[in-house]
């Protein structure tokens, strides 16, 4: 049996309606794709670390994203982060891969904490949550032996709501 017969069936259905070609008409039957997590690398920079940044869709609206940023160094600093060497100071990243069990568990009870009102960073150091403009912001931290250090920030109200905004986060080793 053929895979996908349903699929292709659909596809040259609309082929025959629309007389589009056949990859014309894939992508309309298959839907949206996901929308690219907007960056905001410049903000952070500006804020002073170092580091790819990305956030949500809705934070990339505000004008104001260096704020945030900055805010976010002064947790790191304030808290002493274990990512505080390589975002603000380009000191290598310590080697190795993390175990995507133990990183989903920590994400889950993290995120459970972060919902009955806690603040600061996860036991990894890997995720955080802070206050910004009535708003609780979550975000990740990846950090890896020789590459640039990335983030992503978005709302925590955005995971309930917002397949995209989750997409972004799950990049970052940060579940629902």
């Amino acid at each position: 049996m053929t895979k996908k017969k349903d699929l292709k069936r659909r596809v040259r259905e609309r082929q025959e309606r629309t007389g589009e070609s056949y990859t014309a008409a894939l992508a309309q039957v298959r839907g949206p794709r996901v929308a690219a997590v907007p960056e905001a690398t410049r903000e952070a920079k500006a804020a002073g670390l170092r580091c790819r940044a990305f956030v949500s869709t809705r934070l990339r609206r505000e004008t104001d994203l260096a704020a945030l940023f900055a805010r976010l160094r002064e947790m790191l600093e304030a808290l002493g982060a274990p990512a505080c060497g390589p975002l603000l100071r380009g000191e290598m990243a310590p080697g190795g891969i993390p175990d995507a069990v133990r990183l989903a568990v920590e994400s889950r009870r993290f995120l459970t904490e972060v919902r009955t009102g806690a603040r600061g960073f996860s036991r990894d150091g890997r995720l955080f949550a802070l206050e910004w403009k009535g708003e609780v912001i979550v975000g990740g931290i990846v950090v890896h032996a020789g590459r640039t250090p990335l983030i992503y920030l978005g709302c925590i109200e955005d995971l309930r709501a917002n397949g995209a905004a989750l997409a972004g986060l799950s990049l970052m080793g940060i579940g629902g």
